[in-house]
């Protein structure tokens, strides 16, 4: 027969860990918030249970353990908090509180190369797939930016190198160490799948020498590198907007602007333009593909061309690696002209 002799905390936001202390707790026991199973239980031992807040709809409630044999205890008043709410930087959760937080913040960061920092979290948290939405292992859950440009860096992978440390590989050097510089995530699970709570966030100083930090070196690089601030160029795809030497944007026409067209058309979400529902493919990089749907991604490659008014005629021809990586290529004929413009692009997709 189990007893309940206390809760820590006695109050919580959905997701919160909390400690259920008293007597005669075995494996496998059940837990309840009023009518709401918990789905998340750690049995400690018979005197101490962990478990994660469910989400219950009301705000008093009774908690009650239920052992296998159907013997239970009940606490009542556990008080479920609200939501943080919608929040600046790295602070609060999903816009209104639509999403609840965790129980995990982001504890430090350290820059161990020029283009290398470490990350290190409070807790336990989501690293099975760099594929996965949220997980640590995914380069798309995290961002760095420096502070003194306010400049997004690339992360082009992430590796584990500790239980709560996750190393993120940039593509672009850090500034100085005199530079500060962030790394951020807001999309980052908890091992119970909650959203990490704040700080998430971290600040940590690059390790450049401080000659290459000067205001003319960073003139030069930018008017060099003709970085697209608003498209970012990832090295496989080119951007629709490119800077001149003078620092304004350059404009194209013609078959250039078509090929733009093409892979904006390619890249977007479908809905992402709310008149044009039909509007877009959704090509990412690092998209697993199954066999079976090479034909479909195809054929879906082409009608998106095709719907281009200034294409005519277009043919994808779907390339697969010996790693694993599938590339597109397509060619098209444009209506007025009828010059032919290819087009090729590498979503780093792994056919499954």
């Amino acid at each position: 027969m189990p007893t309940i002799t206390s809760i820590t905390p006695f109050s919580g936001q959905v997701g919160t860990l909390v400690r259920i202390n008293g007597t005669g707790f075995v494996a496998t026991p059940r837990v309840t918030f009023g009518a709401q199973l918990a789905q998340f239980v750690f049995f400690v031992s018979a005197t101490e249970l962990q478990v994660r807040v469910p989400r219950a709809g009301a705000l008093l409630l009774a908690v009650t353990v239920i052992n296998p044999d159907l013997s239970s205890a009940t606490l009542a008043d556990f008080e479920v908090l609200p939501p943080g709410g919608w929040g600046l930087q790295g602070y609060g959760v999903s816009a209104f509180g639509a999403s609840a937080a965790g129980s995990v913040a982001l504890r430090s960061a350290l820059a161990i190369s020029t283009r290398e920092v470490d990350v290190e979290t409070t807790g336990a948290v989501q690293d099975n797939s760099p594929y996965y939405v949220g997980d640590a292992l995914n380069p798309a859950t995290w961002q760095v930016q420096r502070l003194d440009t306010l400049e997004f860096l690339t992360i082009v992978g992430v590796t584990q190198v500790g239980t709560k440390r996750y190393r993120l590989a940039c593509l672009e050097e850090f500034g100085s160490a005199s530079v500060e510089h962030l790394a951020l995530s807001t999309s980052l699970l908890d091992a119970s799948g909650g959203l990490i709570i704040s700080p998430r966030e971290q600040s940590f100083l690059g390790l450049l020498d401080e000659d290459k930090a000067t205001n003319e070196a960073k003139m030069a690089h930018r008017r060099a590198a003709q970085r697209d601030y608003a498209n970012p160029q990832t090295g496989l795809v080119g951007g629709t907007l490119v800077l001149d030497a003078g620092g304004d944007y350059e404009t194209v026409t013609g078959p250039e602007l078509v090929r733009k067209l093409i892979f904006r058309r390619l890249l977007s979400q479908p809905r992402d333009f709310f008149h044009l529902p039909e509007y877009g493919l959704g090509l990412r990089e690092k998209e697993p593909l199954r066999v079976t749907d090479v034909a479909r991604f195809k054929t879906a490659v082409e009608a998106q061309v095709l719907e281009e008014p200034e294409v005519e005629a277009v043919a994808a021809t779907i390339t697969l690696a010996s790693s694993g990586i599938l590339s597109v290529l397509i060619r098209a004929r444009l209506r007025k002209t009828g010059q032919e413009i290819s087009v090729s692009y590498s979503p780093s997709a792994v056919l499954l």
